[in-house]
């Protein structure tokens, strides 16, 4: 996926928009948040973003207490892991996704998941505005109990979350004012 919104920046500002309206963040927390939107939804083009509004590809399972409408996407995903050797290889998946009846709702419910205490961390360093840190606790290295947002290897995820957060920032971070002409 394209570091760059495919449609401008349209889905970016109405994502942001949303997302400033549903969550209390900080703006440095809600561009990664922005950020990651972008990330997992490639600007709003998955199949998961475009059916249920799901921008965080949040799946669901037996018992993990959702209790919305989902539907399930064969060869929809892709997991990495190590095989035998230590190896880190990949296979197609199929997910079962979570459809939001909004996006409010969505960005309200991922919000919820970071509260998990697997990805409480995660949640903290997204409220410092840490990306990296952010990243590391989502991810598969996070430590035991901790992470699985994701499969990819870390240095990955992080570098496509910080290329759109570049994006984001340069996007939604106001140009300083013009400086005022001296009286002559």
């Amino acid at each position: 996926m394209t570091p760059e919104p495919p449609d401008g920046h349209g889905w970016l500002l109405a994502f942001d928009a949303e997302a400033a309206r549903t969550l209390p963040l900080p703006v440095a927390a809600r561009h990664i948040l922005d950020a990651q939107a972008a990330l997992e939804s490639g600007w709003g083009t998955a199949s998961a973003f475009r059916r249920g509004l799901n921008f965080g590809n949040v799946t669901h399972h037996e018992g993990d207490g959702w209790h919305g409408d989902s539907w399930v996407e064969p060869g929809a995903d892709w997991e990495y892991y190590l095989d035998a050797r230590g190896v880190r290889q990949r296979r197609r998946i199929s997910q079962c996704w979570r459809i939001y009846p909004t996006l409010s709702a969505a960005i309200e419910d991922h919000y919820a998941l970071l509260g998990w205490p697997r990805y409480i961390a995660a949640r903290r360093a997204l409220l410092l505005g840490d990306a990296a840190g952010f990243c590391h606790e989502l991810g598969p290295d996070a430590g035991r109990g901790r992470g699985g947002y994701y499969t990819l290897d870390e240095a990955t995820y992080r570098a496509g979350l910080l290329e759109r957060l570049a994006v984001v920032s340069r996007t939604l971070t106001p140009p300083p004012p013009e400086p005022t002409p001296p009286n002559a």
